[in-house]
């Protein structure tokens, strides 16, 4: 391989692993979680697996970034409650809020975009997402 096609290769973000044009290995999620199921950001998301109990689970939301995120919570419709808005600071911030199982919650960035949803889907009155 040129030192020419491994620069462009690394402009174009391609890693070189003997074989041209190998691509980089993705970006692990910068999410942990328990106690939820995963969806993205789009109405094309996957649907939750259905949940019978809808009994009261305490969300534990943890930023261990040096960015501050937002948690809203959603309608059974969909969309954001418009007075359900956290703003959780930088540096192993957390909050606490009771919830119940089967209500999505999104965690945004500072500017409101999402970046990840979430449903409750706990057995032990227990769930967490950490941003890190």
């Amino acid at each position: 391989m040129t030192p020419r096609y491994k620069a462009l290769a690394a402009a174009a973000g391609l890693m070189f692993a003997g074989i041209p044009g190998t691509p980089a290995h993705a970006q692990p999620s910068p999410f942990t979680h328990s106690g939820v199921f995963v969806l993205g950001c789009t109405s094309e998301s996957p649907s939750p697996p259905q949940e019978s109990s809808t009994s009261d689970v305490n969300l534990y939301v943890v930023n261990n970034s040096s960015y501050a995120i937002k948690r809203y919570a959603h309608t059974t419709e969909g969309t954001r409650f418009d007075d359900d808005e956290t703003i959780i600071g930088p540096g192993k911030s957390q909050f606490i809020v009771k919830t119940s199982n089967g209500f999505v919650q999104e965690i945004a960035d500072s500017d409101g975009d999402c970046l990840q949803m979430f449903v409750i889907q706990s057995t032990s009155g227990f769930a967490s997402i950490t941003y890190s």
